[in-house]
């Protein structure tokens, strides 16, 4: 039976094993006058389709020197705040975590010790669920449906690559996007430190003819390295999502995390 104390999505379990040297942020991009990088962010933004809700499920593995792990996700997320995920074994379908958000309330279910934490601290309970720091609700929803997040153009800056490739480098979010053109369509990410030149996790998005990604492989650095890739299955963007998918009563036989 896996013990999902310390970090829900596995990670914590098998890779305890220290950090490597996360890999510098070398973009291969010239930087746009501010004039042209605030124009084409707005265009990214007006182009962007609206993403009410999105439902997936996800299968992921996660490795590191020799050892891996499996887990699926259950990925439900509706505007303005609303997000459930559910953990999954590989098989069977009962439920080894949940995370719910609610507005600003956020609750974690571990159904194998029967704690319960509520908090409002969404960035630290994300983190320690799927184990990768940084990662944000609008990421989740970027990278599962292949359109970058509505930008802050006051704060993002514009890179133009080659072959059509744009870099948008959020400041506040310290992450970069690798978008194809002017279509906004994610092509990797690179979660970043606070000074923007050290990559701290990157996934790499790939398409097999469908609208959405149909995979992505995953390497983080810090604060644990490891490897993952993880396949993206039955993605709905802009399905009715139920009131009651978020929320959720904690059974009565469990105990509070402090």
């Amino acid at each position: 039976m896996v013990n999902l104390r310390s970090c829900m999505g596995g990670l914590c379990l098998i890779f305890a094993a220290g950090c490597s040297v996360a890999p510098a942020f070398q973009p291969e991009a010239t930087p746009l006058r501010y004039e042209e990088s605030m124009a084409h962010c707005e265009q990214l933004n007006q182009e962007r389709p609206a993403i009410e809700s999105l439902r997936s499920l996800a299968e992921s593995t996660i490795s590191h020197s020799g050892d891996s792990i499996s887990f699926r996700y259950v990925i439900v997320t509706r505007e303005p705040k609303d997000l459930r995920i559910d953990l999954l074994p590989m098989e069977g379908a009962f439920t080894l975590g949940l995370l719910v958000t609610q507005g600003e309330q956020i609750l974690l279910l571990n159904t194998q010790d029967k704690t319960y934490l509520e908090t409002e601290d969404r960035a630290a309970v994300l983190e320690r669920f799927l184990g990768i720091r940084g990662i944000t609700r609008e990421m989740i929803i970027a990278i599962v449906s292949g359109i970058a997040p509505r930008f802050d153009c006051s704060q993002v800056e514009i890179l133009q690559g080659q072959d059509g490739v744009s870099v948008a480098i959020d400041r506040v979010q310290h992450v970069a996007w690798d978008l194809a053109g002017n279509t906004g369509r994610v092509s990797a990410f690179y979660i970043l430190n606070n000074e923007h030149d050290t990559i701290e996790s990157q996934g790499a998005l790939y398409y097999s003819g469908n609208a959405s990604p149909s995979s992505m492989s995953l390497a983080l650095y810090q604060p644990l390295e490891a490897q993952g890739i993880m396949l993206f299955k039955k993605v709905v963007i802009n399905p009715v999502i139920a009131d009651e998918i978020f929320t959720i009563a904690v059974p009565g036989d469990y105990s509070e995390e402090r």
